[in-house]
């Protein structure tokens, strides 16, 4: 696996294939790349390694704050098709709420 392939990959398929431990290991490249260059793919890096923590919380507080009016299955098709942005003010709206 070169980070090259992992820049490639969706950030659906990231997850199926990269533990949080090879996201550490490949920040190590960043001395082979360029600090302009580097700076987006790390980025990249972190958009797809907190991909899937995001989806499932903000899936869980999509649910709170619509009160349960649609189904877990119609939620969870929602929030997958946001991005990391909109996932983290979901989450954020549902904490401002329930304080």
């Amino acid at each position: 696996m070169s980070l090259y392939d992992v820049i490639q990959w969706s950030p659906e398929e990231a997850p199926k294939r990269l533990k949080y431990k090879d996201y550490f290991e490949l920040s190590t490249y960043h001395w082979i790349i360029p600090k302009k260059n580097w700076e987006a793919c790390e980025l990249h890096l972190c958009e797809m390694m907190s991909r899937g923590f995001l989806r499932s919380w903000a899936t869980f507080f999509f649910m709170e704050l619509t009160k349960c009016k649609l189904p877990f299955e119609c939620c969870k098709m929602i929030v997958e098709q946001l991005i990391n942005k909109d996932l983290c003010n979901i989450c954020l709206a549902a904490s401002n709420q329930s304080s």
